[in-house]
């Protein structure tokens, strides 16, 4: 595998201080915010900083996980396989989000990818020191499990709200929403989004066509205006 590790990994000391306390940042699934001080702290006891390149593969899909993560400066990407061998992404991961609970636990592979997008400093936990942590502290254990139920609740509320919006809602707000977070400005300040329509539509779960028909309709709107494998968003529109 494509791994970039720091040259001295060292032991965590700053995920469970003072600067993670105060007023709370906006809730996502896997924060880390979500768990008690105590929990926190036993977990930043047993990881270890890693450095990613851009490209790297923290994942990869088939594996077993060996390490729970959390990313603390940069975003990777979930991403899967389509039948042609082209990679469609499936959203972004921020700072803050626990990744690899659920198959470090079970035992289970991973079914996903996950690429690090420019560079990425990340905290791991080792899959057998987690579980080992678990069984010897009920309070971490009962803090994970409590995660991993809101997880799953969110989940199915997100499928559900998202389900009941209109196509143009869901094309349109997923496009504001990856602006914010992986674009970058061309020369007239607006926000380009490096994304197939093919990738749009696996987000959306919708087909192409029925993609690329809503791409015409927001583009004449003057909302956003379509590139091959590009989505460009006024500056406005964007921010």
């Amino acid at each position: 595998m494509n791994r970039q590790e720091s040259d001295k990994p060292r032991v965590n000391t700053e995920l469970a201080g003072p600067a993670q306390v105060g007023a709370p940042a906006p809730l996502r699934l896997n924060s880390f915010e979500l768990l008690t001080l105590e929990s926190r702290r036993a977990l930043a006891s047993i990881s270890l900083s890693r450095t990613w390149k851009d490209g790297d593969t923290l994942l990869r899909v088939g594996e077993v996980v060996e390490s729970v993560f959390m990313v603390t400066s940069g975003h990777v990407r979930v991403a899967t396989t389509n039948p042609e061998g082209m990679e469609v992404v499936r959203r972004w991961i921020r700072p803050n989000e626990l990744v690899g609970l659920c198959p470090a636990i079970s035992g289970e592979v991973f079914t996903l990818s996950i690429v690090a997008c420019g560079e990425v400093k990340a905290q791991h936990i080792s899959s057998s020191a987690l579980v080992q942590l678990m069984r010897s502290n009920a309070g971490v254990a009962f803090d994970i499990a409590k995660l991993l139920a809101r997880k799953v609740q969110e989940l199915a509320e997100t499928e559900i709200n998202f389900a009941r919006e209109p196509l143009r809602a869901k094309v349109y707000s997923t496009l504001e929403r990856l602006s914010r977070i992986d674009s970058r400005q061309n020369h007239f300040g607006e926000e380009e989004v490096c994304i197939s329509q093919y990738e749009i539509a696996c987000m959306v779960g919708s087909s192409r066509q029925h993609v690329n028909s809503t791409l015409k309709e927001l583009q004449a709107d003057g909302l956003l205006k379509v590139g091959y494998k590009r989505i460009t968003l006024p500056r406005s529109k964007a921010r």
